[in-house]
């Protein structure tokens, strides 16, 4: 154990987390042993296996990062009026869900808030990796708007004139087919639930919309 101490301090791990990051080592190489022992395979060892295995946590030790503070937490979520949740402000706006639909979209995010959360205080997951789930994610629903709107942006650049039931009708559409993405990471799987929370999330803070002027309307 003194050894490994001593391996983390080279690599500028910060004293007061080197307990965690043990903790962490040994919980992923026992569940990966346990995995290879049960399929009757020999355990890998070498040095890209182990870089695989756990360069991802020597990142998340050696920051200083407060998963608590990087997102809304779930507690925060509950002490907003649905109704001035941006998210949901997001859907009345385009008559899209009815009050009855708030607290099933309220159990959605809060359910994807508590899983990353509890990953992220594991050390399960590192910031790094729902940076890129949210880039994946925006990347889906961005090809799914650009092509939705893309009538409604050439007659507006004609200056013709464009219904704004129209434009409603289409952004319930994508909030609809965005309802059936799934979107994952390798080392923290999400299902279609959990998938369209992220959505939800990004909808919230907001980093995507379903209007065309969603960013006029609610990124101030």
């Amino acid at each position: 154990m003194l050894q490994i101490k001593n391996l983390m301090k080279e690599k500028y791990v910060p004293e007061d987390r080197m307990e965690l990051l043990v903790g962490l080592i040994y919980k992923r190489l026992k569940d990966y042993a346990f995995d290879l022992i049960s399929d009757g395979k020999a355990v890998d060892v070498s040095f890209d296996k182990q870089f695989a295995l756990f360069s991802k946590y020597f990142l998340y030790a050696k920051s200083n990062f407060n998963p608590l503070n990087r997102m809304r937490s779930s507690h925060a979520i509950l002490q907003v009026n649905p109704k001035e949740q941006v998210f949901i402000r997001q859907l009345t706006d385009i008559d899209c869900i009815s009050e009855s639909k708030f607290m099933d979209l309220m159990h959605v995010l809060l359910n994807f808030q508590q899983y990353i959360e509890q990953g992220l205080i594991e050390g399960a997951i590192i910031p790094e990796e729902v940076d890129e789930l949210d880039k994946n994610a925006e990347l889906i629903w961005g090809a799914i708007f650009q092509n939705a709107y893309d009538e409604i942006e050439r007659r507006r650049r004609l200056a013709q004139s464009v219904d704004e039931k129209e434009i409603d009708a289409i952004a319930r559409k994508i909030y609809h087919q965005i309802q059936g993405q799934h979107i994952s990471q390798e080392s923290f799987p999400l299902d279609n639930r959990l998938s369209f929370g992220e959505f939800l999330k990004l909808s919230d803070q907001p980093k995507i919309g379903w209007h065309i002027d969603w960013e006029m309307r609610y990124a101030k």
